[in-house]
């Protein structure tokens, strides 16, 4: 019984990324829209696939979910990463799908890094990732240079360098 759930939990929660039945208000108006790929649909749920193929290869090996269910729970998958998935660009603010839609005024700059951009968060708030198609990085980066003038692309900060522990709880000499 307890295998089933798992797995429909795990559906809905996947489902949610990118489909809510009453979606964020998004404000301003639309100047840009960037439709994700399969490619990049399946890189937003990675983690998501990589779970519950886990659930499913444990559940089949002990023995508490079936065959059928399996093929059930893969296809059920397959169906949510067809859903279309879109970045939506506003005056105010980008949204995914209307599920996540931020604010510009959280965002103070960007990075370009291989497949994707990184929206930095200003204090207190987190960074957003755009997951892109290498045709679409271009016009992306075109269209936040607008959006956001006065914050260029940047590398993030890199972390203070700290001291690890050894493994007898002592700090290993710097």
């Amino acid at each position: 019984m307890i295998g089933p759930l798992l797995c429909g939990a795990m559906l809905i929660l996947s489902l949610m990324r990118v489909a809510v039945p009453f979606g964020q208000r998004m404000t301003g108006d639309v100047i840009g829209v960037v439709p994700l790929g399969y490619r990049e649909r399946l890189r937003l749920q990675r983690i998501n696939v990589y779970l519950l193929g886990a659930a499913l290869l444990l559940g089949t090996v002990g023995g508490w979910l079936r065959a059928p269910l399996n093929v059930l729970v893969m296809l059920a998958m397959f169906v949510i990463l067809s859903i279309p998935v879109q970045y939506i660009f506003t005056t105010t603010g980008v949204a995914r799908n209307r599920v996540v839609f931020r604010q510009w005024s959280e965002f103070d700059g960007y990075e370009e890094q291989t497949a994707q951009i990184v929206l930095r968060g200003t204090k207190g708030a987190g960074r957003f990732v755009l997951l892109l198609a290498p045709d679409q990085h271009a016009d992306v980066v075109r269209l936040l240079a607008r959006t956001l003038p006065d914050a260029a692309s940047q590398p993030l900060a890199s972390p203070a360098p700290t001291r690890g522990k050894s493994k007898r709880g002592r700090t290993a000499a710097a």
